[in-house]
């Protein structure tokens, strides 16, 4: 009896260590939504390979990635000068893009996009699980006072 006790807390023990390790997991990798108003979401025409295609770009406030705390998965996010108007822009990919267009190339920074007839200078990735605002695919700088 005292044998089955034994096994029956240990099971229940590791049952609650691996539920607290996959909530600890969650909360680190999810990062909270950014306020509505510090991103506006419109649809801008991808140049790629002579042809193009709509896809939705979120133009972003500074404190956009301030309130969810994320890093890019390779290079980096917005500098405060690059919210300003430039002749060459900047451009941050969500993972999805970054695999599904350019296979996963860790050669992309640095590297143009062409949105709307606008060359961008790809600066960062986002990790997989930054999906804020959900349709977007691309990040950009919202230039706009």
């Amino acid at each position: 009896m005292r044998r089955i006790l034994t096994v029956f807390f240990q099971i229940l023990l590791v049952g609650f260590l691996s539920l607290c390790c996959h909530r600890s997991d969650t909360r680190s990798t999810t990062s909270p939504a950014p306020p509505n108003t510090s991103y506006r979401v419109e649809s801008v025409s991808l140049g790629i390979d002579g042809a193009s295609k709509a896809i939705a770009v979120a133009f972003v406030k500074p404190e956009f990635i301030q309130a969810s705390h994320a890093q890019p998965l390779l290079g980096r996010y917005f500098q405060d000068e690059e919210y300003k108007a430039r002749p060459q822009g900047v451009a941050v990919l969500s993972h999805g893009f970054w695999r599904q267009q350019y296979k996963s190339d860790p050669q992309i920074i640095g590297t143009n996009v062409n949105l709307n007839g606008r060359a961008y200078t790809v600066i960062g990735v986002m990790p997989k699980a930054f999906k804020h605002p959900r349709e977007a695919e691309i990040w950009l700088p919202d230039e706009t006072k």
